[in-house]
């Protein structure tokens, strides 16, 4: 049996005890910082971080979405970083300097692809003095080689030689590397003795836009058929007279032929035949171009 006063005592310990614990608790509910969202009055906006607009942040939003979509598109793609495509210029890869230029009387123009080699040859006067064809599919390197050799000799002596530089996408890889070997296989075959330029390189595309003809899609040869029968018909180009003689290239029922030209035509001119034939109107204009340019200044 318990006494009074040990029950007092106990009674004493457990106010104590919970004293003690509801005090506890009050420091914990007083030190933790509860957050919420403040009242807002009517047509109160709130922003992001939960705190209420002011007047002009709200009407900007307002000015935002009042915006047309395409202007909102447009400011998009405005912060993405623009992929810059450079234009290709029309100069010779390398770049010839103007005494050698002036010194030149005779050029040869010639197009590769992997089914032909084209090759036209022309003066600084424009005039057309050769043309050349020769099909080279599935030919073996000593071929190749003994078919360059027989269209130098076929043209004759030019002062320069002109070939188109291509850059196709990386799915055209062998196209790539046949034209690099075509192109240092005439290097190499006409490598003169005085160290001088003897073969430089004009970008298809600088060429295409000389023109204005549409080459965007890299694979397609230039879309020169119509402009070459104009330009041999008329013996025009831009104002520019070009002599054509009949053994190089003629018209004949809205086509073009190179050869024989009595009673029956010859042999119908190829894509690559009429690029190189462009290409080398293209080239003399640039270098013309250069000229007077010097010319100007001095």
């Amino acid at each position: 049996m318990f006494s009074l006063g040990s029950l007092t005592n106990l009674r004493c310990v457990a106010n104590t005890v919970s004293r003690i614990f509801a005090q506890q608790m009050i420091r914990q509910i007083t030190c933790t910082t509860v957050h919420h969202t403040p009242t807002l009055e009517k047509n109160e906006d709130v922003g992001t971080d939960g705190s209420p607009k002011d007047e002009k942040s709200s009407e900007n939003d307002d000015k935002q979405q009042e915006l047309p979509a395409d202007k909102n598109k447009e400011e998009i793609t405005s912060n993405k970083k623009s992929v810059r495509v450079r234009k290709k210029t029309m100069q010779t890869h390398p770049n010839l300097p103007h005494k050698r230029i002036k010194n030149l009387e005779n050029i040869a123009s010639i197009v590769t692809t992997v089914n032909e080699i084209s090759c036209v040859s022309m003066t600084k006067d424009f005039e057309v003095t050769a043309t050349v064809t020769r099909p080279c599919k599935n030919m073996s390197p000593l071929q190749m080689v003994e078919m360059g050799r027989s269209i130098i000799n076929e043209i004759g002596k030019v002062d320069l030689t002109v070939m188109e530089l291509v850059k196709l996408p990386p799915s055209y890889n062998f196209i790539n590397i046949q034209n690099r070997g075509l192109a240092m296989m005439f290097m190499a075959l006409l490598n003169n003795s005085a160290g001088s330029i003897s073969v430089v390189q004009v970008y298809r595309e600088a060429m295409g836009g000389l023109f204005g003809l549409d080459i965007r899609k890299a694979d397609a040869r230039l879309c020169s058929q119509k402009l070459v029968h104009e330009i041999v018909n008329t013996s025009l180009w831009n104002g520019r007279n070009i002599l054509i003689p009949q053994q190089t290239l003629y018209s004949y029922d809205e086509l073009v032929y190179y050869g024989s030209n009595s009673d029956k035509p010859g042999t119908k001119i190829s894509p690559e035949t009429g690029d190189a034939f462009l290409q080398a109107i293209g080239t003399w204009t640039h270098f013309h171009k250069i000229l007077n340019s010097v010319k100007n200044k001095t």
